[in-house]
């Protein structure tokens, strides 16, 4: 067998020193669980399960050797392991600073920065990021209706195999779609979109949190136009998903939608008030103090620890 140092490319060994641990290891993980290997799978006769361990919790970088042997079990290359992250980073770096601008509705700064990058970008995934968000400025300047946004966005979509090459894109692109439908009023087309994504079977568990994403606005859309028992087992389904996810937030946002929909549909009553209960402390064990405030300003009559009935 040859060396592992005979087939590394040009700066490979210092992309191995630069790269953070955190990134490496993360990849690794992800490739691990898409490859439905176990530690001790990928492990066998290359490392220790307690050294493949660290480093994919980011405590221990691998050896240039122990990379490549790690990479050839899971069927890819160091360079992309390292490469995927190198421009993970960059994209989300790309992607704050356009979120950023989209938040404070500075629209026409986002698609000037958005023209002078897409002159220069040569990545296929950045290009497409950027398209994403032209397409949500123009809308919300007006410069196109929903209908035309949503036609575009959903050649984004169709326009590779997306689902499977850049899922968290396609999730995204999609979800625009669906909230142009809903803002105007064209429900039954959004509910589609939600439901599309739903039963898409995304192979990592990070995609599978963001399915979470999904239910949870699906459960929201259908709470607006007053299907409160339909919302209510969108929410039970986000509850069981998320803890076999163990995704403490999504599980919290779940029981305050579903407390929502129990109080349109049943007011003061036993199940309202324990899920708005059951809410409250999971953002407070998670220390998420804007939500606790919400419920503490607007639910705190339903709140088991308050024994007090409004009157």
């Amino acid at each position: 067998m040859e060396p592992v140092q005979e087939y590394l490319e040009g700066d490979l060994r210092e992309k191995v020193m630069k790269t953070s641990h955190h990134s490496v290891g993360k990849r690794i993980k992800q490739k691990r669980i898409e490859k439905k290997l176990t530690q001790s799978e990928l492990s066998d006769t290359i490392c220790s399960q307690a050294e493949l361990s660290k480093i994919e919790n980011g405590l221990n970088s691998p050896t240039v050797q122990l990379l490549g042997l790690i990479a050839k079990r899971l069927g890819t290359s160091m360079t992309t392991l390292l490469e995927d992250y190198e421009m993970t980073d960059r994209f989300q770096s790309i992607d704050h600073q356009l979120i950023s601008l989209m938040r404070e509705e500075q629209y026409l700064e986002l698609l000037l920065l958005i023209e002078n990058r897409l002159s220069l970008e040569s990545d296929d995934e950045i290009k497409l990021l950027l398209r994403y968000h032209q397409v949500i400025a123009e809308y919300r300047l007006q410069r196109i209706d929903f209908r035309t946004a949503s036609v575009i966005l959903l050649q984004l979509a169709n326009s590779k195999d997306l689902v499977y090459d850049a899922p968290m894109m396609y999730i995204r692109i999609k979800m625009a779609i669906s909230i142009f439908y809903a803002e105007n009023k064209q429900f039954t087309q959004a509910e589609k979109i939600y439901k599309e994504l739903e039963t898409t079977d995304f192979l990592s568990v990070t995609m599978k949190v963001q399915q979470l994403k999904v239910l949870y606005n699906h459960a929201k859309l259908v709470y607006k136009i007053k299907g409160f028992k339909k919302s209510v087992l969108i929410c039970t389904m986000g509850i069981e998903q998320s803890v076999q996810l163990n995704h403490l937030s999504y599980i919290a946002h779940f029981y305050y939608q579903r407390a929502e929909c129990y109080e349109e549909m049943y007011g003061f009553d036993n199940r309202t008030r324990n899920d708005y209960t059951m809410a409250y402390e999971l953002f407070k064990a998670l220390e998420m103090k804007r939500y606790v405030k919400i419920v503490e300003d607007t639910k705190k009559q339903f709140l088991k620890q308050f024994h007090h009935k409004p009157k």
